[in-house]
């Protein structure tokens, strides 16, 4: 073989199983032991490559994952500009080369024989995509975080229809809120993840998915961890963009409305219009009411039955994440309202 073709050969990426793809920005607390985690998998190393796609973070989680990928050949750390999170999966899987392509978070901890069990799971099931569930933990050990924690794992705040946190659950589901791992013809058959969207981007893509008749397997043995958000201020901003996210998602796909999205804004308009409605007239304030006390007495007993189930956290923090998770998800959706609606009407006065 002649020098130069040996050089080109160096260049051309390494075939492997798989492509595990983390879009990351500022995760320096949790990045290292996520990689690690991956490192560590019960799966030959040389048949897997982890890239990493930083948004620009201020903090040292570049400098992290430089100093990881200088240790280990597998290990490929990418810029991406644009920051979003859909930008980051598509360099992801355009600089990919694995058969099989799997997005974890940078605060994600995968155990140990995660893929041996994905790698079962397609064979055995030929499904196009899989999804796997989800624990959310508490590595700050706080009582906030604790009752965060145990809201969002709950149907009342996550989805009454996601089988993302039902551990032990296993068969043939609806992929839209749960595929996480692809089949590389996947991506050729649908198409890559919008990048219009700064949220909700998985969301997107996995409707299209399941427009196109893939099926989707949830397997209960591919464990993972998740770091849940520490503060109600951190919990507030990542939810009200993923209301913006889904309204983004209804825009594109309006036959996917369901009472999922749409209660929570719908729960901020009656809390909006309570505070002046009275003014104008009082029986309509109390029809207003009767909503926001059906609220109440649903996340009341919610709160009570899961601080029965863990005795550590509290009652009032239970309710009050429940409320934050409601409330941003409704603002999100109602704010990313009115910028779509300025951003049409800029357009249409714009002269031509």
């Amino acid at each position: 073989m002649s020098a130069h073709c040996e050089e080109v050969a160096r260049r051309l990426p390494k075939k492997v199983d798989y492509s595990i793809i983390m879009p990351i920005r500022n995760e320096e607390s949790w990045v290292e032991r996520a990689v690690e985690a991956l490192l560590n998998l019960d799966y030959p190393q040389d048949r897997i490559e982890i890239i990493v796609l930083d948004g620009r973070s201020t903090d040292s989680s570049a400098s992290i994952v430089r100093c990881l990928a200088e240790k280990h050949p597998n290990v490929h750390l990418l810029s991406n500009p644009s920051r979003l999170s859909s930008s980051a999966r598509n360099i992801g899987v355009r600089n990919s080369s694995g058969d099989v392509i799997v997005f974890i978070e940078g605060h994600c901890f995968v155990h140990r024989d995660f893929l041996k069990a994905a790698s079962d799971y397609l064979q055995r099931t030929g499904a196009g995509c899989l999804g796997r569930p989800i624990t959310l933990c508490c590595q700050e050990k706080g009582k906030v975080q604790a009752a965060i924690s145990l809201a969002r794992s709950s149907p009342l705040g996550h989805s009454l229809t996601s089988q993302v946190y039902r551990n032990g659950f296993e068969g043939y589901v609806d992929p839209t809120s749960v595929a996480t791992i692809y089949r590389r013809s996947v991506f050729e058959k649908v198409g890559l993840f919008d990048e219009r969207f700064d949220a909700c981007e998985d969301l997107e893509l996995n409707y299209r998915v399941k427009k196109a008749g893939i099926m989707c397997y949830f397997g209960s043995k591919m464990h993972a961890d998740y770091v849940a958000r520490p503060t109600f201020r951190q919990l507030f901003l990542q939810l009200r963009r993923y209301g913006h996210g889904r309204l983004k998602f209804v825009l594109k796909h309006p036959k996917a409305v369901s009472p999922n999205t749409m209660i929570p804004p719908m729960f901020v308009l009656c809390l909006l219009s309570l505070s002046f409605v009275w003014l104008f007239s009082w029986n309509l304030f109390l029809l207003l009411t009767v909503p926001i006390g059906v609220y109440l007495l649903l996340v009341s007993a919610f709160s009570a039955r899961l601080t029965l189930l863990q005795r550590k956290a509290s009652f009032l923090l239970v309710m009050v994440s429940f409320f934050v998770i409601h409330f941003s998800l409704g603002l999100g959706f109602l704010q990313g309202c009115l910028w779509e609606a300025m951003s049409r009407t800029s357009r249409i006065s714009r002269p031509a």
